[in-house]
């Protein structure tokens, strides 16, 4: 009973991490969840051992046991292998944690990533532009003074095409 209590206690403290992860109150580690992990292996790995050991009892082949006593190991069998199959479930649900946090940090990689983008195709064309008149050449208008305000503008103006571009998907 207090095997079963334990992988109980467990579960909720794994559940507890999960609304924590999904409702960003807390930053989890793949550390912690790995441990759960580990710790959900090593019970389904010992109640697997004793499973198998009542099993090879219960089978009573040197009919060295009573009847109870055949019976009791096979009782005994029958509960390791439940232990294992709810500790098999607690690694399923610790890989189904992993892969949450996965996703939650591919998501703020892709936000990043998003960001960065952004800023590069709005300082792109910028850079076209300072580099044409960047030159050690003359090119032809730079010695008009409403040059330089028409070049102003046209960044300007590209400046407020794209983030209102942006704007309009809901990318800013």
């Amino acid at each position: 009973v207090d095997d079963v209590v334990y992988l109980g206690k467990m579960e909720d403290e794994m559940e507890r991490l999960e609304e924590a992860m999904l409702a960003h109150h807390q930053n989890v580690g793949s550390g912690i969840i790995m441990e759960y992990r580990r710790r959900a292996m090593r019970i389904t790995s010992y109640y697997n051992q004793i499973g198998v050991m009542a099993d090879i009892l219960a089978d009573n082949e040197n009919k060295e046991l009573d009847h109870e006593q055949v019976q009791a190991y096979g009782n005994l069998a029958n509960y390791a292998d439940h232990l294992a199959a709810r500790g098999e479930s607690l690694e399923n649900y610790g890989l189904e944690l992993y892969q949450l946090h996965q996703t939650t940090i591919d998501l703020a990689q892709n936000s990043i990533m998003q960001t960065l983008t952004i800023v590069t195709v709005i300082l792109a064309p910028l850079t076209l532009i300072t580099s044409w008149f960047g030159m050690n050449i003359i090119l032809p208008g730079t010695q008009e003074p409403l040059m330089w305000i028409a070049l102003l503008a046209t960044c300007a103006v590209i400046i407020a095409i794209l983030v209102v571009h942006f704007h309009r998907r809901r990318w800013l």
